[in-house]
């Protein structure tokens, strides 16, 4: 009896991963729209410390399921990088698209990448890559006006991670 029940079990939870999307796609990692984004808009900046570079991340509030947002790294008066950002929302969900730049507008990629948003709360938002690691995934985390962008790519064929601190500028 105890191995019927064992068996009907197991069958039980193979059903359920099964189902479309899985059973663990429950509403913990749902994402309805921008109710949960938000709180992303304003102006993030990096501390200023010597021998580092400043990192400063701004995006718009929502309007018209998308955000706007551009992100610059710099060293005293040298740029680094600096992005063009959008979250916009379309048939297929909500993705991130963006393109670097250096200098006089000179483009990285040819494609902007594009990574769709697969978990989102009021304290985190995580966006993955479907297509490829290049990057593998960006999570943004906020406690209060602390942000954390942690990011997974692939460098010289090995998983790398970074991690950028951010403090939010002015009023909330």
């Amino acid at each position: 009896m105890r191995s019927m029940t064992l068996k009907i079990g197991v069958a039980l939870a193979i059903c359920l991963l099964a189902l479309p999307g899985g059973f663990a796609a429950e509403e913990v990692n749902t994402v309805e729209g921008f109710e949960d984004i938000s709180w992303l808009s304003g102006t993030w900046r990096s501390a200023d410390v010597e021998g580092q570079p400043v990192n400063e991340e701004t995006w718009s509030t929502p309007a018209a399921s998308a955000m706007m947002g551009m992100f610059r790294m710099y060293s005293g008066d040298r740029l680094i990088v600096y992005e063009f950002l959008l979250i916009e929302e379309d048939d297929d969900g909500i993705f991130m698209r963006f393109h670097h730049f250096g200098r006089n507008l000179k483009i990285h990629e040819e494609e902007p990448l594009r990574l769709r948003l697969t978990q989102s709360s009021k304290e985190e938002l995580v966006f993955e890559n479907t297509v490829n690691a290049e990057p593998k995934s960006i999570t943004y985390t906020r406690d209060g006006r602390s942000l954390t962008v942690a990011v997974k790519t692939m460098r010289d064929g090995t998983e790398t991670k970074f991690t950028l601190h951010f403090t939010k500028q002015g009023e909330d």
